[in-house]
């Protein structure tokens, strides 16, 4: 039978209902709900989500609303042809179906730091969840059929596999007021891919990151346990007079100058502070890895796509402002845990280099795999992967294109998700120098 509309009552699982309904050759609406826990917010309640799918040809198109009373599809016409079914639920719900067997667009949150802000294009949490065509990403992943259903963010009870997380960092230029905290984490793993340096912050061209200790410093104390000490010393100090400097602009007007006694002393001791770690020189094109009891921080003007595990941890060794988003610092603790020595340099390992392509390994991390694709005008790669794919473009236009003939551009700071029902991708390169890169979970 061709053209249907099937309208299904609330199901457990919507994988399976996708799962079945994706091999037809028919042009079927159905529609159904589900409860779907959100598990990537604190408070993991469960809402009630209606779902509208149109299987046509190549495509699977599909649209998610919460269920409301307005969002109700009890009084449309069942007996309508099915796209004009499912048009007519587009127009109810307010949105556009998105076609799940090809490259998802992601949609970014802009979230506020101290230091600047975090561009998210995978982010699911209390602060901020991305989305594709105006609908929460976690609610697409909940309904398909392949892994991305299990890469969701769950909580840290169950230890589920999450989906990676993708960001921009994008500090402020000003020195201080632009660099991040100086953290590690303990299960966090992260890769920077340096895209651009502010050039009125490094008119040289080289930006940097501050990277571990001072290894020099490390060498003159007999044991790693008496430079931690007299590093911890020298953060507590240096708090008290940070402290005091936020006291004084939380009770005065932001008109008030800060005392210049008080800039000289926070000046000094923040030296004497900061001579006991390290910094890395960074220019663009740059990959710094991140692995767990790390200590780093980007630094100001210095902007980087970011892979990391969905772990939303870390301790706070120091910052050079308020911190916003919690009342103390987790400098003891840290040093409990932190890795003192500098890790091996990382070097990136050339899978191909042929006929304009040139594929990198750029992390190779227990949770993911992170890639970089340099192509020339015209060149192709395939990728070869039955998981999802996180796409970013950095330089340049590439075209990627799936074998039921759809086909997008994707041009610098553009991020696709490609999700596991699409088939047979290749990747184009439309400029000189294009540049993308993936990352893949293990």
């Amino acid at each position: 039978m061709r053209g249907m509309i099937d309208k299904l009552n609330k199901i457990a699982k919507p994988q399976d209902i996708l799962a079945r309904y994706i091999v037809s050759k028919d042009t079927i609406c159905f529609t159904f709900e589900f409860n779907h826990l959100q598990s990537y917010l604190s408070e993991s309640d469960k809402i009630e989500l209606s779902v509208a799918c149109l299987q046509r040809e190549a495509k699977l198109l599909c649209i998610i609303k919460e269920s409301t009373e307005a969002a109700s599809t009890a009084h449309l016409d069942i007996n309508l042809d099915p796209e004009d079914y499912f048009d007519k639920i587009e127009a109810l719900w307010e949105q556009k179906g998105v076609n799940l067997q090809t490259l998802w667009r992601l949609e970014t949150v802009r979230i506020a730091k101290p230091w600047g802000s975090e561009i998210w294009y995978t982010g699911m949490e209390d602060r901020g969840i991305s989305t594709v065509a105006g609908m929460p990403l976690p609610w697409l992943c909940s309904i398909m059929p392949n892994r991305l259903k299990d890469d969701l963010r769950s909580t840290q009870v169950t230890q589920e596999k999450n989906l990676i997380l993708l960001k921009i960092l994008d500090p402020f230029p000003e020195i201080d007021r632009g660099d991040l905290y100086f953290e590690l984490h303990s299960e966090k793993r992260e890769v920077y891919i340096v895209t651009s340096i502010d050039e009125a912050s490094w008119p040289n061209g080289e930006g940097q990151i501050r990277y571990g200790f001072n290894q020099e410093k490390l060498k003159t104390f007999e044991t790693a346990l008496e430079f931690k000490s007299a590093y911890l010393a020298s953060v507590e100090t240096y708090q008290s007079v940070r402290n005091e400097i936020d006291n004084f602009l939380d009770a005065q007007s932001e008109k008030t100058p800060i005392p210049s006694e008080l800039i000289a002393k926070e000046q000094k001791l923040k030296e004497i502070m900061y001579d006991f770690t390290a910094l890395k020189r960074l220019k663009v094109g740059d990959v710094i890895h991140v692995h767990p009891y790390f200590p780093h921080s980007l630094q100001h003007g210095v902007r980087a796509i970011e892979f990391q595990t969905a772990h939303y941890e870390r301790y706070i060794l120091s910052f050079t402002q308020k911190v916003l988003t919690q009342n103390h610092w987790d400098t003891k603790t840290a040093l409990r845990k932190v890795q003192t020595n500098l890790p091996l340099i990382e070097t990136l390992k050339i899978i191909e280099n042929s006929a304009g392509v040139l594929f990198e390994s750029i992390a190779d991390f227990e949770e993911f795999s992170a890639y970089r694709l340099s192509l020339q005008r015209n060149a192709t790669y395939l990728p070869n992967t039955n998981a999802y794919t996180l796409v970013i473009g950095v330089k340049g236009v590439c075209l990627v294109e799936d074998s039921l003939g759809n086909a997008i551009h994707i041009r610098a700071e553009e991020s696709f998700l490609i999700p596991p029902l699409t088939k047979e991708i290749s990747i184009k390169g439309r400029t000189d120098n294009s540049v993308l890169l993936l990352a893949v979970p293990r």
